[in-house]
């Protein structure tokens, strides 16, 4: 999977497990609504299943391709509480998520200490967006705005 798409991928896992009140259920990424910059999109396909964990914490499941064909196939338990958090297999090693209010949520992935990606998500009803600025492996910018739909 080419270094960007992952980033990609595993920030909109980032962004989804974000929220106070966890989106319980499994989210599609409508990739004709969705934007990246620069393009194309990183996916052929992408959904999200948030499932009740223990302690507070909820488990996420992504499942889907790469827009290169390589298979998407994570899962990671994880709390919404303002700490930062260890991320493996993934280009950045922590995770801070801060509540702004019950359906939006700030996300700061880092990389050695260093942020690498902010998104910004936001549950209204049946759809989730997601707008993230931050910088590739190869520290160039990118932005996106993914809109997933509750399935």
């Amino acid at each position: 999977m080419q270094q960007s798409a992952k980033l990609f991928v595993l920030t909109l896992m980032a962004a989804m497990i974000a929220l106070a009140t966890p989106p319980f259920g499994t989210w599609k990424l409508n990739l004709e609504k969705s934007r990246f910059d620069p393009g194309p999109g990183p996916f052929k396909s992408f959904t999200l299943t948030f499932s009740p964990g223990e302690n507070g914490a909820y488990r996420v499941t992504a499942k889907g391709q790469t827009s290169d064909g390589a298979p998407v196939n994570a899962t990671y338990m994880v709390k919404a509480d303002g700490k930062d958090y260890p991320v493996t297999n993934a280009p950045f090693d922590s995770i801070a998520i801060t509540e702004v209010n019950p359906n939006t949520s700030i996300i700061t992935a880092k990389l050695h200490g260093k942020m690498v990606e902010k998104t910004r998500s936001v549950v209204s009803g049946n759809t989730m967006t997601n707008t993230s600025d931050g910088v590739d492996p190869a520290d160039k910018p990118f932005h996106a705005l993914e809109v997933f739909e509750k399935q």
